[in-house]
């Protein structure tokens, strides 16, 4: 059933993939790019659903009374908050089953560009966070991590004390620069300036289409993001 269900949903991608392609509308590309990033969501799920399934058949053909292992999947953060002060850039992640992990198990790692949250064993899951092009260096020897009920608070030493962070990452930066200057081009142009956000959404699919997991992630969230602002507001 599970793989029946996967087949109908990949022929559901590329027929949604094909109509994104093609279409035109910059709202009805937001819509498409939306369910798009849900159904590749979903059939992520049910493809872990399966090589679940199979492994629990291989070891039950196999008889190994004595292995008692659980299988985990691992699952890709996307929510985080952030904030600062002159030292410190403060990310802040909420989990429901956080208060169930080992201290030993909830492991955070520095670069000076980038952090690395990890949790495993919460609810037969381990759960990851990737950061990476800071918008600048941190010191990864003075950066921590504090845990409270179901929330980790990171701590990522800033090496220029004082310091503004006016975006978290240099990807961030991007995208904002980018349909800033959009913008402004077609302020002088009469003819982009009747759909500016157009232009913006070309420069988003090469860059989501040449760029790395971290850059896949963060665009994919503007997408999303944007396209339910449009839709409260009945646009």
């Amino acid at each position: 059933m599970a793989s029946a269900k996967l087949d109908e949903l990949t022929k559901d991608l590329e027929e949604l993939k094909q109509f994104s392609e093609k279409s035109l509308r910059k709202r009805v590309q937001g819509v498409l790019d939306v369910e798009i990033r849900k159904i590749e969501t979903e059939i992520i799920q049910i493809r872990d659903q399966i090589a679940s399934t199979s492994d629990a058949v291989s070891a039950s053909v196999l008889q190994k009374p004595t292995s008692n292992l659980t299988k985990r999947y691992e699952v890709e953060l996307t929510n985080y908050g952030w904030d600062q002060s002159g030292k410190f850039i403060k990310l802040f992640v909420t989990l429901d089953g956080l208060s169930t992990a080992r201290e030993e198990d909830v492991i955070v790692s520095f670069s000076p560009s980038s952090i690395v949250l990890e949790i495993k064993g919460v609810c037969n899951k381990d759960y990851r966070l990737n950061i990476n092009n800071l918008l600048e260096s941190i010191d990864e020897e003075r950066s921590y991590r504090k845990l409270k009920t179901n929330m980790v608070t990171i701590y990522a030493k800033k090496v220029k004390e004082g310091s503004h962070w006016s975006h978290l990452t240099t990807i961030e930066k991007r995208l904002k620069a980018a349909k800033e200057d959009l913008l402004k081009d077609s302020a002088d142009d009469d003819v982009d300036s009747k759909d500016p956000s157009a232009g913006l959404m070309n420069i988003m699919k090469k860059m989501y289409q040449t760029g790395d997991a971290e850059t896949k992630r963060m665009i994919s969230k503007a997408w999303t993001e944007g396209a339910e602002k449009k839709a409260e507001m009945g646009m």
